[in-house]
């Protein structure tokens, strides 16, 4: 630390630029710390920081890293606690962005993430900092409070083993495991979807990931009907309710849960903290929520099985369009699914287009005869539950035609769910249902590779432009209709992996980009570096999705 200081009363009063003499290892009394890059504006993004944890001062219990999976829980409860100590600091006055740390802020899922990071030699701590100055000269006194004062106690504080958060520390690994133990009973079972009782999965607003207080919010209970039970390993007991391979129907009158139900189970892919509300909640994890996107993308996309006999004449077999119909993009949606492997399919009749799902039988009498190019998702749902082994989840309350072909269906009322299978069967004594096509379309298997068309320059950047958004140099690649993935570092990191593939005009096999994607983030390949404080996991699934949004690259064809 000496060193720092007697760096930074050097370069006091100098311009911006001799921060770069900052550079190189500094080691502090419980640790390094190390300089990833240095800012060389005050206005230009952050600088990194790289701060290893030595193992021999952490003084962790053994059985909190003897697994990846105890790491991983460690990690997510230690970035927490960085994240409460960096916010508790008070901002310097500079100019620009200097004069704070920023730490990326942890949301409801307990996941890797690249700004903690178990390593052999220790734990390595990524965050960021503007470094502060009076217009573009350094003002080293406030660097100093920063880095010499505030810093220290930060880690210190979040970092070193404490009696007064041991347990909290025991219980947020225990919680981890224990849903990922539970997923995999879940699997066991044959279920595809689960919702624990006393969950809370109502969020405080639309634009918040937070839960409703507990005041107004009613827990989750499961009919009896319904019910499913599990014992962990750790002696904890799950019940709720439980879904197995089918077709369901999520039903109610407006504003009581519908689409709230609908989407935790799409965010059941991760498992959650206690705050959150929706720890235990379970999807299958080859999910995928589909909407329509009128506008979107689609790049050499088979619509066939739901498209096809276009007036125009174009080949539906290899669809591209940069400004898709609501329809075509849900349609298409579905079949990039299904090519990724998906086994579950989420769809609200809310953000879906009425004419994919469903036709009505008396506009079918009026039609009959006319060209119609679209084929319904409702005549070809029991033929992917029966022979493509997949299930559909959806919610409807206007769409009458799915019920006699549900396996279940659940109608909400203030958020208390009922089963309403039986009457809903009752009440189609008469055996009527959409037409079913039986036999499996070509075009909804692997896909043999992909192939980018246009790469990148080399200055050309590719970063996230907001959540559901990527910049690839001047292309903008829109992808907000891709629900699950809700963490800003995930988008980060999707960035990252886009640039990857981007850069080189190449045919990538699904394998190749299954690698490219599930490289932990402890051992991310030399192209994309070391990994940033922002990164999060995702999956072969996401990169999937995005991939087909963009024109710079297509499926090819079997």
């Amino acid at each position: 630390m000496k060193k720092l200081d007697q760096k930074l009363r050097q370069i006091q009063g100098k311009p911006y630029g001799y921060y770069q003499k900052l550079a190189g290892p500094i080691r502090f009394p419980f640790g390094t710390l190390k300089f990833e890059h240095i800012q060389t504006d005050p206005y230009a993004p952050f600088s990194r920081l790289l701060f290893l944890w030595p193992h021999q001062e952490a003084h962790y219990p053994a059985d909190w890293v003897a697994q990846p999976v105890d790491r991983i829980g460690l990690g997510d409860f230690l970035a927490r606690r960085l994240y409460t100590a960096f916010s508790d600091l008070a901002p310097q006055d500079s100019t620009g962005q200097g004069g704070r740390f920023r730490f990326p802020r942890p949301d409801g899922r307990i996941v890797e993430r690249g700004s903690v990071q178990y390593k052999t030699e220790g734990w390595e701590i990524r965050f960021g900092v503007g470094l502060p100055s009076e217009g573009r000269i350094i003002e080293a006194d406030s660097a100093r409070t920063l880095l010499l004062d505030q810093l220290p106690w930060a880690l210190q504080s979040s970092l070193a083993l404490q009696e007064s958060w041991k347990a909290e520390a025991q219980e947020h690994i225990d919680l981890y495991r224990d849903q990922l133990e539970h997923a995999q009973i879940c699997a066991k079972k044959g279920l595809i979807a689960f919702i624990p009782n006393g969950a809370l999965l109502p969020r405080a607003s639309g634009l918040s990931e937070l839960p409703m207080s507990s005041d107004r919010v009613i827990p989750f209970q499961a009919p009896e009907s319904l019910l499913e039970s599990f014992q962990l390993s750790s002696g904890r007991r799950v019940e709720g309710l439980g879904l197995k391979k089918g077709i369901h129907l999520i039903t109610g009158g407006g504003f009581h849960g519908k689409s709230t139900l609908l989407q935790a189970l799409s965010q059941g892919i991760y498992p959650h903290t206690n705050q959150d509300g929706r720890s235990f909640v379970y999807i299958e994890p080859a999910s995928s929520y589909v909407m329509a996107k009128s506008g979107r993308c689609v790049a050499g996309t088979n619509v066939s099985p739901w498209i096809n006999r276009l007036p125009s004449g174009i080949d539906s077999a290899s669809f591209s369009t940069l400004n898709a119909s609501g329809s075509t993009s849900q349609a298409a949606g579905v079949v990039e699914a299904l090519q990724a492997g998906s086994k579950v399919l989420l769809m609200d009749e809310d953000t879906s287009a009425a004419n994919y799902l469903v036709r009505n039988a008396l506009m079918h009498q009026l039609l009959e005869g006319f060209s119609e190019p679209i084929t319904p998702y409702i005549y070809r749902v029991k033929m992917l539950k029966n022979k493509v082994g997949v299930s559909t989840i959806i919610v409807a309350s206007g769409l009458g035609d799915f019920l006699p072909l549900c396996d279940t269906v659940i109608a909400l009322e203030g958020y208390k769910p009922q089963d309403l299978t039986s009457r809903a069967h009752e009440l189609n004594k008469e055996g009527k249902a959409a037409p079913q096509l039986a036999e499996v379309p070509g075009g909804l298997g692997r896909k043999p590779g992909y192939k980018v068309l246009k790469t990148l320059a080399p200055k050309e950047k590719v970063r996230m432009r907001n959540m559901g958004s990527i910049l690839l140099g001047e292309q903008i690649l829109d992808a907000q209709d891709v629900e699950q993935i809700p963490g800003e570092g995930q988008w980060h990191y999707l960035a990252s992996l886009l640039h990857q593939v981007y850069s080189t005009e190449k045919v990538w096999s699904p394998t190749e980009l299954e690698t490219l994607v599930r490289e932990k983030l402890e051992g991310f390949s030399a192209s994309l570096g070391e990994p940033k404080a922002e990164w999060e996991k995702v999956s072969y699934l996401h990169l999937r999705q995005l991939l087909s949004r963009c024109p710079l690259g297509c499926w090819l064809s079997d």
